[in-house]
């Protein structure tokens, strides 16, 4: 039972992840983002469940648009976010 919260917890987080990546920079298997911050849930989640997080969380993400610069905090730093396409019909 308690492996199994652990997992939903990896999964939760492997999530909010890949959110952030594809705000900056994408999450395509060849990148950056990949190799450094999402690739690390497999060894947690094993690599039937990271592959199902993965492709579910692509697909939910290629229905939204970065938008950049949406807030700029006191020290100058701009923040992307995440924004429902439009659809195109």
């Amino acid at each position: 039972m308690e492996s199994e919260k652990i997992k939903q917890l990896y999964t939760k987080h492997m999530r909010s992840m890949m959110d952030s990546c594809y705000c900056y920079g994408g999450i395509g298997r060849d990148t950056h983002n990949f190799s450094q911050y999402i690739l690390k849930y497999k060894e947690h989640l094993g690599e039937e469940l990271f592959d199902k997080v993965y492709k579910e969380e692509e697909e939910r993400l290629s229905h939204f648009e970065v938008v950049h610069g949406t807030y700029t905090d006191g020290d100058g730093l701009s923040y992307n976010s995440l924004k429902p396409k439009e659809d195109a019909g």
